[in-house]
């Protein structure tokens, strides 16, 4: 997030006789556009490992959504040598 847009970000906490301004600094939960934009960086940073990995960068494009990931492959064998990718193993934590 941007400094200049930190101010639209803010919450009050109340604490007994103290009252604190927080801004948020981070990408919040519950935003409207938040799953778009971490969806958005996501797959930008996927692209990245094209060039080595075109089966797994292409399953993750198409079944990625939000923080959910769905795929399906056409033998047993593709699908666990889709899921056992040591790239999509430190994606995903």
């Amino acid at each position: 997030m941007t400094p200049e847009d930190r101010k639209f970000l803010k919450f009050l906490w109340s604490g007994g006789d103290i009252n604190e301004d927080h801004r948020i600094t981070r990408l919040p939960f519950g935003c409207k556009t938040s799953p778009f934009i971490s969806s958005s960086v996501i797959k930008y940073h996927i692209t990245k490992f094209e060039a080595d990995r075109p089966d797994s960068v292409s399953m993750l494009n198409s079944g990625l959504y939000v923080d959910d990931l769905y795929f399906g492959a056409d033998t047993v064998r593709e699908a666990f040598e889709l899921s056992s990718d040591d790239y999509i193993g430190k994606w995903w934590f």
